[in-house]
């Protein structure tokens, strides 16, 4: 079994804290919240599922990160500022965060997309080990965040089966790692 009981419980570490987060997420935001962007803004609700209206959502200031995988580009943290007047020039406290499956056709058109009307939906990124916008690309935006602003993780809905199994995952992993290490580390009998 040499070191492998080791990642075992670094695997199992990960997917416990990630599963716990997400049936936490769940059973604190078993309802959407609907406001607008202002009224959200100025009095930022405790549930982090939210639908917001009212947004200006402007694409031509769009900020990402690139990498090449298997020699494919590959897209993350595509981040657009949302006002809810469109102005840019005040620091922005509403980062949409573009859901995967928008990612490579916003990133190919955000100089036809402009500014647009829309109604934004997700969860506010928030937890235990969440530390805010990537520093390289608050450096890269053309725009400046707010002291007190909130990413949001487009159409990311909190999943409790998701979380469930994650935290099954995670505790099976650590049970199996604590077996290992009691057979591999006791005193032969």
């Amino acid at each position: 079994m040499g070191r492998y009981w080791l990642v075992a419980v670094v695997i199992g570490t990960i997917l416990t804290f990630a599963g716990a987060n997400e049936v936490c997420l769940a059973f604190q935001n078993r309802e959407q919240v609907e406001m607008s962007l202002a009224e959200f803004v100025r009095n930022r609700p405790a549930s982090r599922w939210v639908k917001l209206t009212g947004c200006r959502v402007g694409y031509h200031g769009m900020v990402y990160t690139a990498g090449t995988r298997k020699g494919r580009t590959t897209l993350s943290d595509v981040s657009v500022p949302v006002t809810a007047d469109g102005n840019t020039h005040r620091p922005v406290a509403v980062v949409l965060c573009v859901a995967d499956r928008r990612e490579a056709s916003t990133v190919a058109n955000f100089r036809t997309m402009g500014t647009r009307s829309e109604t934004i939906e997700g969860v506010v990124r928030g937890g235990f080990l969440y530390s805010g916008m990537n520093k390289k690309l608050q450096k890269l935006a053309p725009w400046k965040l707010a002291d007190s602003y909130a990413i949001i993780d487009e159409g990311r809905k909190p999943d409790m089966q998701v979380g469930a199994t994650l935290l099954g995952l995670g505790a099976g992993m650590l049970a199996l790692a604590g077996y290992v290490a009691v057979q591999r580390f006791s005193p032969a009998a």
